[in-house]
């Protein structure tokens, strides 16, 4: 039979012990699993937006550019072999070609006749385009897929050439 504690008596009993660090362990096991999940999820929420703004940057580059053209040919002639497009852009009276295209998961800027070669982004898994409106060549659609640690963003849009 247990002995009852007498009053002012100030230790605890071997089970009450037990319990109380069993209780804590299990707190701080629950506590770590909560700050565990919660950090996966904010990594994943930053991967996330991290490819999203990668996209909506891409998209947003080219589209200035197709706006500003004055010829828009797809896929450039010097790379046919891969989804790209190449612009007559008006610079200062005259106009210079500049083509975009996808090399090693990276976006590439050919100026052509700039004489640079320009590598603005990376981490694009895919990038298309497709004319709309052919033989006008006005109009282009422009999709973009970006992974960023596993969590991939599809984008598109569609671009109208203001020339």
């Amino acid at each position: 039979m247990r002995e009852r504690r007498h009053a002012g008596a100030t230790a605890f009993t071997l089970a009450e012990l037990m319990i109380a660090i069993t209780a804590a362990a299990v707190l701080m096991l629950a506590g770590f699993a909560l700050w565990t999940f919660s950090y996966r999820q904010m990594a994943v929420a930053r991967a996330r937006s991290t490819a999203s703004q990668t996209a909506f940057a891409v998209l947003q580059r080219i589209e200035q550019e197709v706006m500003r053209a004055e010829t828009v040919d797809v896929p450039d002639p010097d790379h046919a072999n891969s989804d790209s497009i190449q612009l007559q852009v008006p610079v200062d009276g005259g106009s210079v070609r500049r083509s975009f295209r996808l090399s090693d998961d990276e976006l590439i800027i050919d100026l052509k006749d700039e004489g640079d070669v320009i590598v603005a982004f990376d981490d694009i898994a895919s990038l298309g385009f497709e004319v709309l409106d052919a033989p006008q060549n006005t109009q282009v659609r422009i999709s973009c897929r970006v992974e960023v640690r596993g969590e991939g963003v599809d984008m598109q849009t569609v671009a109208r050439k203001r020339n």
